[in-house]
């Protein structure tokens, strides 16, 4: 076991190295050597990876290195060793969703995200383990603090890339908390941006309406840099706005009243970690932030109420969205996993009318939570119920990653407390569209609780 520090432990940071490559003392194939050290020295262990791609990465290093020596970077990610769930499509590498059915599926086609990293001169370093079309059955991946223990849910092998140092950021998708929950498992910065704001093209779906594109990474510079840049280049889901704000992280700003979102997973937490996030708020009270209680303020409770309905909500809506395209595999004899076969049956047994119904209740949500805009800066709750548990089908509890969800708010897991020797998150969620100022808090929020 890998011991963790949430004040000492330290992952590759890209944008901290950017300065270097412009003055000559590092380059990105430099970066991308001491990457692909690690992934040589844990991979083994973590198994973080499906396929890699070294030859093509250092090519497109030394590329990015060329540009850099002479002063004409193409971007802010340019040279940036990315790894990518692999339910995302790439032209040269095969698609398998974590499923049977897909092995060696090539797609022979970029996803939007993709394409956009490639133009921007990023660094493709391979495909990241994901869970079974990201819902269902795990495939292997450890966590790099314990291997014994499970990295989370369906991008876990992009967290755990990144927190093993193999990555400064890789991409990953959210349903239920499929970024949160490895986030704080693996101690990794994870993003899940505002629903819409990045493009889903080439990205498998499991529910349209519901999937989220996000990052995980080393630094919160580097996971808002790589969502901030694909939101720009690739465009945002059709018909919705993509992401405001700088190109790098915001400056950090100070949230003056944050609503303490308890949800149904605090009953369900272990008590130390109930005790580290308890440890947090105060640190935030001494800072100036006030900690609001949902039950002070009717409008605050309605949010909280809802926490209790997002999850079946979520699964009402994905079990209805995702028949048409199961039932296809099913008919042509893919072997669905006992997850992705309950989801189908109970989409099956579904109506338009059912449908509709939790619909209109996601809406009544987003409505709450709008309603609270004026009354605090945004929200915070633990990522999860506790950190990594032991055995790797153990893939934990979604429900602290479910109000961000299911309402399309955005939101990121911090790397802030350290739970029996194991990381686990703190997260903060914003308001729809508003991810530059939720970024800015998150950053006036880590660099308070790590000086204090």
């Amino acid at each position: 076991m890998q011991p963790y520090d949430a004040r000492t432990h330290h992952m590759p940071a890209f944008g901290a190295a950017r300065a270097a490559f412009a003055d000559g003392t590092d380059d990105p194939r430099r970066f991308l050597e001491r990457c692909l050290e690690t992934i040589e020295a844990r991979e083994s262990e973590v198994h973080a990876f499906v396929v890699t791609r070294i030859d093509d990465a250092r090519r497109a290093a030394d590329a990015a290195t060329a540009r850099y020596r002479a002063g004409i970077p193409l971007s802010v990610v340019d040279g940036m060793p990315v790894g990518l769930k692999d339910t995302i499509e790439t032209a040269d590498m095969p698609t398998q969703m974590g499923s049977p059915f897909f092995e060696g599926h090539e797609s022979h086609r970029d996803a939007a995200c993709v394409d956009a990293l490639r133009r921007g001169g990023a660094v493709i370093v391979g495909k990241t383990v994901a869970t079974e079309f990201a819902y269902g059955r795990q495939q292997g991946t450890h966590n790099p603090f314990d291997p014994s223990r499970t990295p989370g849910t369906s991008s876990s092998g992009s967290a755990a890339a990144v927190a093993a140092g193999m990555l400064p950021a890789a991409l990953g998708t959210q349903l239920k908390s499929s970024i949160l929950r490895p986030s704080s498992y693996c101690g990794t910065y994870g993003y899940k941006p505002s629903w819409g704001a990045l493009s889903m093209a080439g990205v498998h779906p499991y529910s349209p309406s519901g999937d989220h594109l996000g990052s995980h990474a080393g630094t919160l510079d580097d996971a808002w840099t790589l969502a901030r840049f694909i939101s720009q280049e690739a465009g945002p889901e059709p018909g919705q706005y993509g992401l405001e704000g700088p190109e790098t992280l915001p400056g950090a700003v100070r949230p003056k009243r944050l609503l303490r979102l308890y949800t149904p997973g605090w009953d369900r937490s272990i008590a130390p970690s109930k005790a580290a996030f308890e440890s947090v708020l105060d640190t935030l009270r001494g800072g100036g932030v006030e900690i609001v209680e949902p039950a002070s303020i009717p409008t605050l409770l309605a949010v909280e109420d809802d926490t209790f309905g997002a999850e079946a909500c979520i699964d009402r809506i994905a079990d209805f969205e995702m028949r048409w395209l199961f039932r296809g595999y099913r008919e042509r004899g893919a072997d669905l996993g006992d997850r992705v076969s309950a989801s189908l049956k109970r989409g099956d047994a579904m109506t338009r009318d059912d449908y509709h119904a939790a619909l209109r209740w996601k809406q009544l949500f987003r409505d709450h939570i709008a309603a609270a805009g004026s009354l605090v800066d945004g929200f915070v709750m633990p990522s999860s119920c506790g950190p990594a548990s032991v055995g790797l089908d153990n893939f934990g509890d979604p429900v602290f990653g479910t109000p961000a969800t299911c309402s399309g708010a955005p939101s990121v897991g911090l790397p802030l407390m350290t739970v029996n020797g194991l990381p686990q998150g703190v997260t903060l969620m914003g308001f729809h569209g508003a991810d530059a100022d939720l970024m800015a808090h998150a950053a006036w929020v880590v660099g308070h609780i790590m000086a204090s």
